[in-house]
């Protein structure tokens, strides 16, 4: 088959933030990924004297043992990915529990059997 002149799916960098923007958001991780853009924004545009002396300043808050904030922030990114993972877990049961009261009101309404949709249980 030959390839067209058209190369649409020709990977660039915008097509890359565009899909992690979207992947981002039906995870629920677009906060995050907002802030550590804004935060690789704010860094690139700094002059590059400020940038080194950032980057020193932030290791050397590793060597004095400025760990506490760092340790906090880890365990409040932990628990909000158990909570993350919680939440969806419960959302999908209940799309599943509405989804089973929708066909039995629909079987109802039709008197007939309906096939499942879902593809786990195609003996329905």
């Amino acid at each position: 088959m030959a390839r067209s002149n058209n190369d649409s799916n020709k990977p660039n960098i915008w097509g890359m933030i565009r899909d992690i923007g979207v992947t981002s958001i039906n995870k629920g991780q677009f906060p995050i990924a907002i802030i550590g853009a804004i935060i690789i924004i704010l860094v690139l545009k700094m002059p590059s004297d400020d940038t080194s002396k950032l980057v020193f300043k932030v290791f050397s808050h590793f060597t004095t043992m400025h760990f506490l904030g760092w340790g906090i922030s880890f365990i409040s990114i932990l628990g909000w990915y158990f909570s993350n993972r919680y939440q969806r877990r419960i959302h999908h049961q209940e799309m599943t529990r509405i989804a089973e009261e929708k066909k039995k009101l629909q079987e109802q309404k039709i008197s007939k059997k309906l096939p499942s949709s879902n593809s786990n249980n195609l003996n329905n």
